[in-house]
């Protein structure tokens, strides 16, 4: 009884631990030449998304934040219903044209730091195995 119940813990051990594979791209034991340059740029890049992600996230903020007073301003401010509606779409109007906005430029930013990291992440020589520039389709953002 006591064999069977080990060979089960065992059995469960084994199929609860994750195998990792060896990376055979990677050579082992072999040193990344001018990784600082590569750590240059990935900071680089890293803190111009940031900056960018956060500008976008304000703008659209205020989109937001602007839409409210606007839409509630378009029934205080009037009483038949052709003024009220026309209120109501300029409002949602605004918010939209500032939201598409912020959207495209932090699309533009992101694509922009992308490019300025790829360039520099290039002239980085020795760095190509351990380069990030393949997660390019991770970094979805928004």
């Amino acid at each position: 009884m006591k064999k069977i119940t080990t060979i089960i813990g065992l059995l469960l051990l084994l199929s609860t631990t994750p195998v990792v594979a060896a990376d055979s791209s990677v050579k082992e034991g072999k040193n990344v030449e001018n990784k600082e340059c590569l750590r240059s740029a990935v900071s680089e890049r890293e803190n111009t998304l940031r900056l960018a992600f956060s500008e976008f996230t304000t703008a659209q903020a205020s989109a937001y934040y602007n839409r409210g007073p606007a839409l509630i301003s378009a029934y205080d401010a009037h009483t038949s219903v052709k003024d009220i509606k026309a209120a109501v779409k300029a409002a949602w109007a605004e918010y939209r044209n500032a939201s598409k906005t912020a959207y495209k430029e932090w699309r533009k930013d992101r694509s922009d730091a992308w490019k300025v990291f790829k360039t520099s992440a290039k002239n980085c020589k020795g760095t190509s195995e351990v380069s990030d520039v393949a997660n390019l389709k991770e970094d979805v953002g928004i």
